[in-house]
């Protein structure tokens, strides 16, 4: 089997409950991977509610081959 290295672009649209609009992007940005990653912990703390995240774009862009066989 061979080895690849895949760059995977993906775009999401996340509606957050937050106090304002820079916090709102800022706790996405670190809470957002492919699934709300925040905690109850994170969201008591913060105050915020990740509500539903909608990936509109998923695109392999490069794919290198590390070890072809």
């Amino acid at each position: 089997m061979s080895t690849f290295d895949v760059s995977l672009a993906r775009s999401f649209i996340v509606t957050i409950e937050a106090e304002s609009r820079e916090q709102a992007a800022r706790l996405v940005e670190l809470y957002v991977g492919y699934m709300d990653e925040s905690n109850t912990a994170d969201r008591k703390q913060f105050q915020f509610q990740i509500q539903e995240i909608e990936m509109t774009q998923n695109d392999s862009i490069e794919v290198r081959s590390i070890d072809e066989q």
